[in-house]
């Protein structure tokens, strides 16, 4: 909900430095706690029967990007709203990679 919050303030304050830094911080936080979770969950066999370990995986590392690319995203906010933006295109290349890491622990990279 904080980070719902300042996204509003960024739209009424016209990108402020402090509310860009704020989003990327609670969007980051907010990541983690879910990725975290998950694993958590899956580590204490609290997920469905029909999931297998491949795919539990597989779903642990397509959480990862957004709250890494969050934290990247922490100094382009001090730099301005255009590169704050551009800072968020970090977005691909890190699921890209978060996809060969998942590929490497031997998983299958489907969620299906």
């Amino acid at each position: 909900m904080l980070y719902l919050y300042f996204i509003k303030l960024d739209n009424e304050s016209d990108s402020d430095v402090l509310a860009l830094f704020l989003q990327s911080v609670f969007l980051a936080i907010g990541g983690f706690i879910g990725a975290f979770s998950w694993r958590y969950a899956a580590t204490n066999n609290m997920l469905f029967d029909e999931l297998e370990v491949d795919q539990q995986y597989s779903i642990y590392y397509k959480f990862m990007p957004e709250p890494v690319t969050a934290l990247i995203t922490i100094p382009f906010a001090f730099m301005g709203v255009m590169w704050y933006t551009i800072g968020w295109l970090s977005v691909i290349p890190l699921g890209i990679i978060f996809n060969r890491i998942a590929k490497r622990k031997g998983t299958t990279g489907n969620a299906e």
